[in-house]
């Protein structure tokens, strides 16, 4: 049996990485505590003033570092904002709490360069959905109930 191309799968696996990767060995691996781990949004921010320039002296260390944090579980989702939204990143990204979610992105090269800032912000499931499931189950079966009746 052959299975198509998936490019947005890239490992499933529990035991460590390193054989496949790179890893800078300071990155926290976090494949096997994911019953532990919260969810955070993350958006970039370049900081004003940072040119092209300084930006583009940095870009390849930024773009191994998240390469990094994906493999090692850290980094859950990547998206590019798009115009008419500032340029930048927004991130999904996995860590026990939010002060290491923060450093994390703190070590980010730009970051620690100055040339940029991490919004990290919490995130967990919609509770809402809740309400409306119940409202949902109450109509379903006042409905079944005329229908019966």
């Amino acid at each position: 049996m052959s299975y198509p191309s998936l490019p947005h799968v890239f490992l499933l696996r529990s035991d460590p990485i390193e054989p496949f990767c790179q890893c800078d060995p300071t990155i926290p691996l976090l494949i096997n505590t994911r019953e532990q781990m919260m969810q955070f949004l993350v958006l970039s921010h370049t900081k004003p003033g940072a040119t092209d320039a300084q930006v583009g002296e940095h870009i390849a260390a930024e773009i191994e570092r998240a390469w990094s944090y994906y493999l090692t579980g850290i980094i859950r989702q990547i998206f590019a904002r798009t115009a008419p939204a500032a340029p930048g990143a927004v991130l999904v990204i996995e860590a026990e709490q939010l002060t290491q979610a923060q450093e994390l992105m703190d070590q980010m090269p730009l970051a620690r360069a100055g040339l940029a800032t991490f919004e990290v912000i919490p995130i967990g499931p919609f509770a809402p959905w809740n309400v409306l499931m119940s409202k949902i189950d109450t109509v379903v079966g006042d409905a079944k109930a005329d229908a019966s009746a």
